[in-house]
């Protein structure tokens, strides 16, 4: 990014760029995309063929500056090993005829234009025709006040039959900033886009779009929140993405994020178009990378990234064992609206349905009258519900049952049994109703085999500072040994060493593992 592109945004507002979702991308994360997408695009084409580069969201034109070094450079070596003259109307056509560019941004287009022109020694109104204001998304039958419309083959005529490289970071929006600040557009790309489905956040359909805008054999590559990896409202893009295109790379930024958007980024590199099963490569960390293969395909399912657990381990567990959901029944502990309602009862004292929530659950431990609870915000160092009666009945039917209630927001999985049904399971936790020992359940929960396949499955849906998203979908696909065929002896000695961890010896943890792995059949 060039000084002027610098400056333009350190002057944006911290306001709008959280509405718009504009983070603009560290030049060293540019160049490795480029050289790993452009680069595949420009092995794939003739030598004397145009290749034709679209960024549908380039900002102040980072990934078109890069991408247009890189078409220079290859357009001065043919050049040169044919004898042409290679002057700056040369250069200048090569530009004209291979980089374009959309965005919403007038003032950051103004930038992009100048930075590509500025490769070839051109003015901005030379790329006037090739960079443009508009909004990529939408559509000629768009409502005004969704925004600008932007319709790819009037604008683009020359490239009506595909780019060959589809790059960018589109802008980092989620579905409650869309909500608020962008429901026009919200509403136009539901009715408009298939990955646009459930609570989706703006770049699933920017995924869908650059997999319409690629041509096919061509390659796109985007820098996208994480949640694309396993995020339920992800499903659609990653279903897309994984059937009409191949998933080559993937480049796991979360461990230290290259800029300030809020959420770990994800970058992946894909082929359009079906082809030949080959390795998936992950890259992880932007300093000495560690390079992985994730086999010769992913699914609309959730994608490994994490790097924890075994591949084989994870497919060994998921053999032996039945979803979760299959067993036992899992319930989201309440609704926002009933956790509005539940608030209201909740007092301090000691009769009553005692209430916990995941700030007051532990791995095998209840932390009420220990850790205080905060509940929309109050606090209550001893909440009880002194008039359970007044509960919605299927809410107090649940109280009252024997369950395994399971902390949803934590950075590893974390669970107490309420052996007598005497707890009410407040807000962002998950409720598990299982027939047969609860302690075997919560040695299950809590044993590093499982931790492992946690972190390797939903891992890469994890929030700012490591927290995962544990929610009933997640635990309802946890694979669990069916009763029938648990070892009598294991059992028993699950179940004793459970007790003694929650009357408070944590020290038996290593030995529950080891039990554990006997239940899967884990070496």
């Amino acid at each position: 990014m060039n000084e002027a592109a610098r400056a333009h945004e350190r002057g944006l507002d911290p306001v709008r760029r959280k509405r718009d979702g504009v983070f603009y991308t560290p030049a060293p994360l540019v160049a490795r995309l480029v050289d790993d997408a452009l680069g595949r695009a420009l092995a794939a084409a003739p030598a004397a063929a145009t290749v034709r580069v679209v960024d549908p969201a380039c900002g102040a034109g980072a990934f078109l500056v890069a991408a247009g070094r890189a078409l220079l450079a290859r357009g001065e070596q043919m050049a040169r090993e044919t004898g042409r003259e290679w002057g700056p109307a040369d250069r200048l056509a090569l530009l004209r005829a291979s980089i374009f560019g959309v965005d919403v941004d007038p003032a950051a287009i103004e930038l992009a234009r100048a930075a590509v022109a500025e490769l070839a020694g051109a003015v901005p109104e030379d790329m006037s025709e090739n960079i443009k204001v508009g909004n990529a998304l939408l559509g000629a039958d768009a409502p005004v006040e969704a925004g600008r419309p932007f319709v790819w083959a009037e604008e683009f005529p020359a490239a009506a039959e595909g780019f060959d490289a589809v790059l960018g970071n589109p802008p980092f929006v989620d579905a409650e900033a869309m909500t608020r600040h962008h429901a026009a557009l919200r509403r136009y790309c539901a009715g408009s886009y298939a990955a646009a489905r459930g609570n989706w956040d703006l770049f699933c359909v920017f995924v869908e779009l650059a997999l319409r805008l690629c041509a096919p054999g061509g390659h796109l590559a985007l820098v996208v929140p994480n949640k694309l990896a396993s995020a339920d409202y992800a499903a659609a893009a990653r279903r897309l993405l994984t059937r009409e295109a191949r998933v080559l790379a993937l480049y796991d930024l979360s461990g230290a994020p290259p800029f300030a958007a809020g959420v770990y980024p994800l970058a992946f590199v894909a082929r359009r178009g079906a082809g030949e099963g080959q390795p998936v490569t992950l890259t992880r960390g932007a300093g000495e990378c560690v390079e992985m293969s994730l086999g010769t395909g992913l699914s609309a399912g959730p994608w490994p990234i994490s790097g924890r657990g075994d591949a084989a381990c994870v497919a060994h567990m998921r053999a032996v064992g039945k979803p979760l959901g299959g067993l036992a029944q899992v319930w989201g502990a309440a609704t926002v609206a009933e956790a509005y309602a539940i608030a209201e009862l909740i007092v301090e004292g000691e009769a009553g349905l005692r209430v916990v929530n995941s700030g007051t659950i532990d791995r095998c431990a209840e932390l009420w009258g220990k850790t205080p609870l905060r509940y929309l915000g109050r606090s209550f160092l001893r909440p009880v519900i002194a008039a359970p009666e007044r509960l919605p009945p299927r809410r107090l039917a649940q109280a009252r049952t024997p369950k395994l209630i399971v902390a949803g927001m934590t950075r590893t999985l974390e669970a107490m049994i309420d052996a007598r049904g005497e707890i009410l399971a407040g807000k962002s936790t998950t409720i598990c109703w299982w027939p047969a020992d609860l302690r075997v359940l919560a040695a299950i929960v809590h044993s590093r085999a499982m931790d492992d396949y946690y972190q390797h499955v939903h891992g890469g849906d994890r929030l700012a500072r490591g927290y995962l998203r544990i929610g009933p979908r997640q635990l309802r696909g946890l694979p669990i040994p069916p009763p029938d065929a648990w070892d009598a002896e294991i059992v028993a000695q699950i179940a004793t060493l459970v007790d003694r961890w929650t009357a408070g010896d944590a020290s038996v943890a290593p030995a529950l593992d080891a039990l554990v792995d006997a239940l899967y059949g884990l070496a």
